[in-house]
């Protein structure tokens, strides 16, 4: 959720920074998506997420699933 709400970030500045250039005179991580920055406040909540996903689905079974030998 975290990464999530980092990313919701992300867009939702570099949104705005794109739509009202005024509102953010001095540039910012998150302004224009992270471009000063080489994209990087984008790519890494994105990142991460996919990480975190691959992660869990290749960890074996949970910890809620019976294992029947």
């Amino acid at each position: 959720m975290c990464c999530a709400a980092e990313l919701v970030g992300v867009l939702t500045v570099g949104t705005w920074t794109l739509v009202d250039p005024s509102a953010f005179p001095d540039a910012t991580v998150w302004s224009d998506y992270g471009m000063g920055y080489l994209f990087i406040p984008v790519l890494l909540p994105l990142t991460a997420m996919y990480w975190l996903r691959t992660a869990r689905s290749s960890s074996g079974p949970r910890p809620d699933q019976a294992v029947v030998a």
